[in-house]
């Protein structure tokens, strides 16, 4: 199984005081050995919140290491037109946006997110968005 992970699911496991569900969804990845994708997006926004705003337990190093376990997916022209789409389409911020549309692009079947306005585009786009760690479980067994 692969799936795309939100930066809200790293920022909110690594923040200082952050979620416990986003904690226990990425352990359960990690011990699963789901293979994990992201991209620039994720990565820039997850170094603003937890390294530029000093609100994470992590140093940039810490999270560049752990960013490693990823296998990063480069954005691209047919992107870039799918994301100006799914802003117009969805009504998503462009992050957003550009994450949905990198799934789409590259087949990623599922998007881990806690983000609630993921629920009708990823519906409506194909991609399964997992937002629990009983959705995680359920899709995992």
């Amino acid at each position: 199984m692969g799936a795309f992970v939100d930066s809200n699911i790293i920022i909110e496991a690594f923040k200082k005081s952050g979620s416990e569900k986003a904690s226990e969804i990425l352990n359960f990845i990690l011990k699963k050995g789901v293979i994990c994708f992201t991209n620039i997006i994720v990565e820039s926004e997850a170094v603003f919140h937890l390294i530029t705003k000093s609100k994470g337990k992590l140093t940039l190093n810490e999270l560049e290491d752990f960013l490693d376990f990823f296998e990063f997916l480069p954005l691209n022209n047919d992107i870039r037109t799918m994301f100006r789409k799914f802003v117009e389409k969805h009504k998503l911020k462009p992050n957003d946006a550009i994450i949905l549309s990198t799934c789409k692009y590259y087949g990623v079947p599922y998007l881990v997110s806690l983000d609630s306005d993921f629920e009708k585009p990823c519906k409506e786009e194909g991609v399964e968005l997992i937002n629990s760690p009983e959705k995680l479980k359920e899709v995992l067994s």
